[in-house]
């Protein structure tokens, strides 16, 4: 598997510089079904922003 484009680190610095309302990863295939509550919730806790995980062709 190649490695991710994204540390978890460089997200949360980027919601930060950018604040937004809400922000959702579209790219999170390589994490397993358990791995986007503890991810989302480590984004939404340290970048003090809604980041809802969405599951594969839901909507907002």
């Amino acid at each position: 598997m190649p490695p991710s484009w994204m540390r978890t680190g460089e997200a949360i610095d980027f919601v930060r510089a950018v604040k937004p309302e809400r922000a959702v990863g579209i790219h999170d295939a390589q994490i397993n079904e358990s791995g986007p509550a503890g991810v989302n919730g480590l984004l939404e806790e340290e970048s003090r922003t809604d980041h809802p995980w969405l599951a594969p062709c839901s909507q907002l």
